[in-house]
């Protein structure tokens, strides 16, 4: 909690996959065109940034500032056709944790602007001979080059391009499951099963940051499935974490049962869609029922929810006391994919894909949890007005 409610070495900002012994953040590869280059103290005034690369070598009190305020600078930044990863320096006479650090202080910039659509290329800088234990960890690997090994010799231990994600997810996940809808259990082995290339694991990590997005209220998930529910464009950023979202799908290989929890405007929606002019608040279970079992729908948006009941969750009551419970029983073909550490707790979050227009919700029950004391929207938790739950049985498939 501490590290998404302080600032504390921008780790508020996003952790990204790493390599090596100290975690390096993992760049992926770009092709730069730029001929003209321009040194970052002098990159605002350039007045033909699309035409320019942005570089770091200058002393580096004149670039340290983008470290303590990262955020000031992305606008900037996304200006020029490229930027080079900020050359803090590695002097051999340096401490080498000092080496260490400004070597993770490039990359973590490097990742965190390739993550905001800005075209990065490394900067690559060693200190003695025994830097090179640590001092290219991190840096891009072409995909090709795995296939460019003879099949006698081992391939190198290289995170896979997208093609090849999808590829090995399509094997690793069955399409079909003859056990009836059960609980998934060993989320460690079911995350790591998956083949993540790097840009769906930066992804993964922007759709998972509780950060709110430059110049709005919301983080960019919140932004990102407001605007697909609302069939709005999405934003450069927006764009890529959806694309590679959508790569990293995969069947969820088993018929699982999964929760997620919804203010009641939701319902109020679906009660719309059929005709109905009340509020869920308003109606008894049984007229929800009548009301609302048989209802077809899909999802525009990208579907966050949980394995087990947010039981890992530092901050579970968030999620669990909002008016309504979704129980989902999914179908081994639907599409999803679990993300990894993200607001559901320690492994316990499964996205499932957007699928609108097509159907492939329908909802078959529809009770009371009255054990349960909820609040409506806006409220904090913590502070419950209803003495009852609104659960709704959903399969999907």
């Amino acid at each position: 909690m501490y590290r998404t409610e302080r600032n504390y070495e921008n780790l508020n900002k996003g952790i990204f996959p790493g390599a090596g012994r100290f975690d390096i953040p993992i760049l992926r590869p770009e092709l730069t065109t730029a001929e003209n280059w321009i040194s970052f103290n002098y990159a605002k005034g350039c007045e033909e940034p699309s035409e320019h690369g942005v570089h770091f070598f200058v002393d580096d009190y004149q670039f340290n500032r983008i470290w303590a305020h990262p955020d000031n600078y992305l606008g900037m930044m996304a200006r020029f056709d490229t930027v080079c990863t900020p050359d803090f320096s590695t002097y051999t006479d340096f401490p080498r944790i000092i080496q260490i650090y400004n070597h993770y202080r490039k990359h973590w910039l490097g990742a965190y602007w390739q993550a905001h659509g800005i075209k990065v290329i490394p900067t690559i800088s060693w200190s003695t001979p025994d830097s090179f234990e640590w001092c290219f960890d991190g840096e891009p690997v072409a995909p090709q080059a795995v296939a460019q090994q003879p099949d006698n010799q081992q391939q190198p231990n290289v995170v896979p391009t997208a093609q090849q994600a999808q590829n090995l997810n399509n094997q690793a996940f069955s399409a079909t499951d003859n056990s009836p809808y059960h609980n998934l259990y060993n989320g460690q082995q079911y995350y790591a099963k998956q083949n993540l290339s790097i840009d769906q694991r930066l992804a993964v990590m922007n759709y998972l940051s509780d950060a709110k997005e430059s110049g709005t209220m919301y983080s960019m998930s919140q932004n990102m499935n407001h605007a697909m529910a609302m069939g709005q464009k999405l934003t450069a950023n927006q764009q890529f974490v959806h694309d590679n979202l959508m790569g990293a799908m995969h069947n969820i290989g088993y018929n699982v049962n999964l929760t997620r929890y919804d203010h009641s405007d939701v319902l109020d929606n679906m009660l719309a869609a059929r005709g109905v002019h009340n509020t869920a608040s308003n109606m008894t279970a049984a007229q929800l029922k009548t009301a609302l079992v048989g209802h077809t729908y899909g999802e525009n948006r990208f579907l966050s929810t949980s394995y087990n009941d947010f039981k890992n969750a530092s901050n579970a009551d968030t999620f669990t006391t909002r008016e309504v419970r979704f129980e989902y029983r999914v179908k081994a073909n639907v599409q999803a994919m679990m993300p990894g550490n993200g607001p559901g707790g320690r492994l316990g979050e499964v996205v499932l894909a957007p699928t609108s227009p097509q159907k492939n919700m329908r909802i078959v029950d529809v009770k009371d949890d009255k054990s349960r004391r909820t609040r409506s929207k806006g409220m904090s938790p913590g502070i419950y007005n209803n003495n009852r739950q609104i659960v709704v049985v959903v399969e999907v498939g």
